[in-house]
């Protein structure tokens, strides 16, 4: 980490909470095998979590071509499937500043090359990454190199922008060379995660299965008590954060499951889709936090097998 440059208190908030993540994700690369539940897995990394920050968002454990938002429902039976590349992404936040931070897992020779070369256009994209940096500077360098070995970056999924207890600030980063407005702003934390699929990948994602996932979306407080009661729920213990139906049952009971959908379709509670390769490819995603100061920038959620400095 470089000297100087100001912001040392919120940076320090975002390398906590990165040294969270980062912690659970290590955790996750070593209890994620064939044949777990993949609620077990959940569990227990956003336990981990808690441990030193609070869950950002649900943990998310997409496998083969779902490329993103999976996360177990109450009592869910998924397990890992080892003929997969299985995606893990994970949340962590203090005080409402936040790390976001993936990996990806593979047990077969084809889909271990697809996660290196996932894994080395993130570090590729980061390196081109200073202050006053067109955002679109990062995912030329993840097309490009993606490119080059004959795979394809996924092109509607992108990167963004951290704000306080808010995950997505309306700032994206893509993940190829596209106009995208905007630089790298001194100050700024940004989520940066690329998503890889094979030549014969579509390259773009389309919206699936219900994703078990929701969000805050309104502070409209609804006529009915009980949902009221629910509404309010959400909004003190997650504010604008995206949670998980199975946190709303461990809070509040199974019966507030009838109350959460009755605020999606009120339009009070966003519920998320899971996104699949619209060809069935294999994706693979890695992800990492940065906070850009005035004179460089920091990795937040570099894990320890990384550590060899800050890019």
């Amino acid at each position: 980490m470089g000297a100087g440059g100001g912001g040392s208190e919120e940076l320090e908030m975002y390398l906590r909470a990165g040294r969270a993540a980062a912690a659970a994700l290590e955790r996750a690369a070593r209890i994620v095998e064939d044949g777990r539940s993949a609620l077990e897995v959940c569990e227990e990394l956003e336990e981990a979590i808690s441990r030193e920050a609070e869950p950002a968002f649900p943990c998310n454990i997409s496998q083969g071509p779902v490329a993103a938002h999976y996360t177990p429902a109450p009592g869910d039976r998924l397990r890992i499937d080892g003929r997969s590349i299985v995606k893990v992404d994970l949340g962590a936040h203090v005080d409402g500043y936040i790390a976001d931070t993936a990996i990806s897992l593979a047990w077969t020779g084809e889909n271990e090359r697809l996660v290196e070369a996932t894994r080395e256009a993130l570090n590729r994209g980061i390196s081109r990454i200073a202050p006053g940096v067109p955002l679109r500077r990062f995912g030329g360098a993840v097309e490009e190199y993606a490119r080059a070995l004959g795979l394809r970056p996924v092109v509607n999924l992108a990167g963004h922008r951290l704000g306080r207890f808010e995950l997505h600030t309306g700032v994206s980063v893509p993940n190829v060379d596209a106009d995208a407005p905007g630089r790298f702003e001194p100050m700024g934390a940004y989520a940066l995660e690329p998503f890889l699929v094979p030549r014969e990948g579509a390259g773009r994602v389309i919206d699936s299965s219900p994703s078990n996932i929701f969000r805050l979306a309104s502070r409209r407080i609804p006529k009915d008590p009980a949902l009221a009661r629910v509404a309010s729920h959400i909004w003190e213990r997650y504010r604008g954060l995206p949670f998980a139906s199975r946190w709303i049952v461990r809070d509040l009971g199974e019966g507030a499951l009838d109350a959460l959908r009755a605020l999606v379709s009120m339009g009070i509670v966003q519920e998320y889709r899971t996104l699949v390769e619209a060809n069935g490819a294999q994706v693979a995603q890695f992800e990492h936090t940065i906070f850009v100061r005035k004179d460089g920038v920091v990795v937040t959620t570099r894990r320890r097998d990384e550590r060899r400095g800050n890019r």
